[in-house]
């Protein structure tokens, strides 16, 4: 991947420039064609991702791939909201998005193996950065920042946290994008709003990432514990047959149970953040009082 054709400091000019309205020197690139070469960078990252070998971290399973160039209303604000940001260190104005139906484990391979594709190619090793960790405003994922040619970042999400991103963008757009940041001066209501969007990542995708782990951590024991019981049960006595079907039957019980709370609480979730999206559409959020969590 090419570097970028300019120096930093023209870039951070250029960044002053945007951030304070005030002209950039003659000497500074134009913003046009600063964002032409990042969607080129873009692109470049885009295909990168869609070549075979970091895949065999997720076998022949299907995946979402988009990308996308920062904006320049979202660049000016992030750069307005933290006076010492520098354009030219910002790392995600190029970005790219996977998103498949994963465990978070399987996110945490999926991320390193993207890691590792990229360093093939950037100019220091690549930060792999855990949103889940810490309340991120209620965003969680695992961002990938590779430095090739310019900061990059690949962001690696699971479907439920797509789902859940994507519906607070579209909040965001519809009550202005401070509201990710609760400043106490919007009106009570979209204050109120916000705090429940977050807390439905926090709380209710958390929990359903964290089911989704002891499910798949339970599947291989139950699985050997019966093929135990089938491939010793003729040297079983008939009081040892009875102890071990028991045994398996509580395991294969304890999954199932779990398989159906995750399954129906999955559901309840997309079913609240359906009636989240048609409030923000609407603007009307009388019916949240029917909230069920």
């Amino acid at each position: 991947m090419e570097s970028r054709p300019w120096s930093l400091s023209k870039l951070n000019k250029l960044g002053v420039s945007l951030a304070t309205g005030v002209p950039a020197p003659e000497d500074v690139p134009a913003y046009a064609d600063v964002m032409r070469w990042y969607d080129s960078h873009t692109s470049a990252a885009r295909k990168i991702l869609s070549r075979q070998p970091w895949r065999s971290a997720i076998g022949e399973r299907e995946f979402g791939l988009s990308s996308r160039t920062k904006t320049v209303d979202t660049l000016v604000e992030k750069l307005q909201r933290n006076d010492k940001m520098m354009l030219a260190r910002v790392d995600d104005i190029s970005g790219v998005r996977l998103e498949m139906d994963m465990t978070m484990r399987e996110q945490d391979a999926v991320a390193e193996a993207i890691a590792d594709e990229f360093n093939r190619v950037a100019e220091k090793p690549c930060k792999v950065k855990d949103l889940r960790a810490q309340d991120h405003q209620g965003y969680r994922a695992v961002h990938v920042i590779a430095y090739a040619g310019a900061p990059l970042e690949i962001q690696v999400r699971t479907t439920l946290q797509s789902e859940w991103a994507n519906l607070y963008e579209e909040f965001a757009d519809k009550f202005g994008r401070s509201v990710r940041y609760t400043d106490g001066k919007q009106h009570e209501v979209v204050e109120a709003v916000a705090l429940l969007l977050r807390q439905m990542s926090t709380r209710f995708v958390a929990t359903l990432e964290t089911t989704a782990l002891q499910l798949l951590d339970l599947q291989a024991p139950t699985a050997q514990a019966r093929a135990n019981v089938e491939q010793n049960r003729s040297a079983m006595s008939s009081r040892e047959k009875r102890r071990f079907d028991r045994e398996v039957e509580s395991l294969e019980e304890r999954r199932r149970e779990l398989r159906d709370q995750h399954e129906s609480a999955t559901q309840l979730l997309r079913g609240n953040m359906s009636a989240l999206r048609t409030g923000i559409q609407t603007g009307d959020f009388s019916a949240l009082t029917d909230w069920k969590g």
